[in-house]
């Protein structure tokens, strides 16, 4: 098998189900189009636009601008005017870069969205997102796309001569940025991670493995695996309640809720097992995490605050909410912008925390 170049989206297909993998880059199936991917091609090419200083009524009179919905003009609008101040001397956008990492392996290539250096000499890196759902920044610094990227500052001579390397994703649709700086210690675990990726590959075997994508699969018709779990489970609804869609409606949602309680069951199984030590299955390593992410309610914990601590600007609070995941939980460990601006809250903060008793350990999945 030859490939003129790898992707950290087809690494990421990869290790999420080979058989789809071979499918989509192998046998060149072409996934279908939606509406949603139609608009995240169109607000990157804005974006590209904007980043190139072109003026905002050069890019609203772009076609690209009229497949924006009406409902989410005002949200790109402010999205795109939000990458000037934030992004400080761009040095490139839509940035292309080769990886090659093993002689034996095709380059990895990527295209970075915004490529630029802040007010503190780091180099940012940044990628649009038009997800209509959030993920934390624990999420993203294990996805591969992310960590190719950061990888890349590593290995190009243009960019090895800045000291620091910051990934920033933006959420055009929620208004929210996900913002970190990537350590340099992961960088051979990354590579390692690509390697493992292209042995996939390179593998004779393609196995089909169920998972959150398939219903958008492009083999999901002949797949054996979305076939026993998904097709045939559904058409024994169907059979088994052929005629009143009230009726099926309602069971359904009684099978849902089995399911649900079954799915609690087994979580709280694993969770046992995980106490005792990481589980690693298939490339993924499975543990618990506590302690100083451990979750508490914003809101009381403030006031709490508030009372120990007279001198607290109580105008503070709406910052504090808007560093927050959301408008009445924080992950202690997540609130760094507001402990830098604030010094003198970490010590505050920590023995409240510390002495409220521990939360449910969640179940966290990481690629190996």
């Amino acid at each position: 098998m030859k490939l003129d170049h790898i992707s950290a989206s087809s690494i990421a297909l990869v290790e999420t189900c080979p058989a789809a993998w071979k499918a989509c880059y192998v046998d060149k199936r072409k996934r279908p189009s939606s509406p949603m991917a139609e608009v995240g091609t169109a607000v990157h090419e804005l974006a590209a636009a904007y980043l190139s200083r072109c003026s905002w009524d050069i890019v609203e009179r772009m076609p690209e601008w009229g497949k924006i919905p009406m409902s989410e003009h005002d949200s790109v609008k402010d999205y795109l005017h939000s990458l000037e101040p934030a992004h400080g001397r761009v040095l490139g956008v839509e940035y292309k870069f080769h990886l090659s990492l093993a002689p034996d392996a095709p380059p990895v290539l990527g295209y970075i969205d915004c490529l630029s250096v802040t007010e503190d000499g780091s180099l940012l890196i940044t990628d649009h997102k038009t997800n209509r759902t959030y993920d934390n920044i624990d999420t993203w610094r294990d996805k591969v796309q992310t960590q190719v990227y950061a990888l890349a500052a590593y290995h190009i001579d243009d960019l090895k001569v800045y000291p620091r390397v910051r990934v920033r994703v933006g959420y055009v649709n929620l208004g929210k940025v996900v913002e970190w700086e990537h350590d340099p210690a992961h960088n051979d675990a990354i590579i390692e991670r690509i390697q493992r990726a292209w042995e996939m590959m390179s593998s004779t075997k393609h196995r089909m493995v169920l998972n959150d994508d398939c219903r958008w699969c492009v083999i999901k018709d002949e797949c054996s695996i979305y076939k026993d779990n998904i097709v045939n489970f559904s058409e024994s609804l169907v059979k088994f309640f052929p005629g009143d869609i009230v009726e099926r409606w309602n069971h359904l949602k009684t099978v849902s809720k089995l399911v649900s309680s079954l799915l609690d069951e087994v979580e709280a199984q694993l969770v046992t097992r995980l106490g005792e030590s990481d589980v690693t299955h298939q490339g993924t390593r499975y543990y618990l995490e506590t302690g100083s992410r451990r979750s508490v309610e914003f809101r009381s914990l403030w006031e709490a605050l508030c009372k120990a601590h007279d001198e607290l600007d109580p105008t503070l609070l709406p910052r504090v909410l808007d560093v927050a995941e959301d408008l009445f939980t924080v992950k202690v460990g997540g609130i760094d912008k507001l402990l830098k601006a604030d010094p003198g809250l970490d010590a505050l903060i920590k023995p409240l925390v510390a002495s409220r008793p521990n939360d449910k350990p969640s179940i966290k999945v990481k690629k190996t």
